[in-house]
């Protein structure tokens, strides 16, 4: 169930292609990927890495999810590992939203 879990949070996230990066192929129950936001300087890439730890942060401090950080080709990526046997497929569809609620918030506070 959780590698299937992790396929339908890797499909959620791609719906956000335009900001969200995917690492595939998602094999087994990890997903990893990074926002990259056009409001950022996407050539910056220790700024979206700040971002993506800040994000982190928030997500962890919202109390919706306790995610990791991994570092893949050079960059610090979200790692999200399902392993409980409680996971439904709506956790994945909160989770996402709101990650992208806490991405759009965190975006606002730098550009005031």
């Amino acid at each position: 169930d959780n590698c299937e879990q992790a396929q339908y949070l890797a499909s959620l996230l791609a719906k956000h292609e335009d900001c969200i990066r995917v690492v595939r192929p998602v094999t087994l129950n990890i997903v990893n990927f990074r926002l990259e936001p056009d409001q950022l300087d996407r050539s910056d890439e220790s700024l979206v890495d700040a971002f993506n730890n800040d994000l982190l942060a928030d997500m962890q401090l919202s109390g919706v999810a306790v995610a990791s950080t991994t570092h893949l080709y050079g960059r610090l990526h979200i790692r999200v590992c399902i392993i409980s046997h409680r996971s439904t497929l709506q956790d994945f569809d909160i989770f996402v939203d709101k990650l992208l609620a806490l991405s759009r918030a965190r975006l606002e506070t730098l550009h005031q």
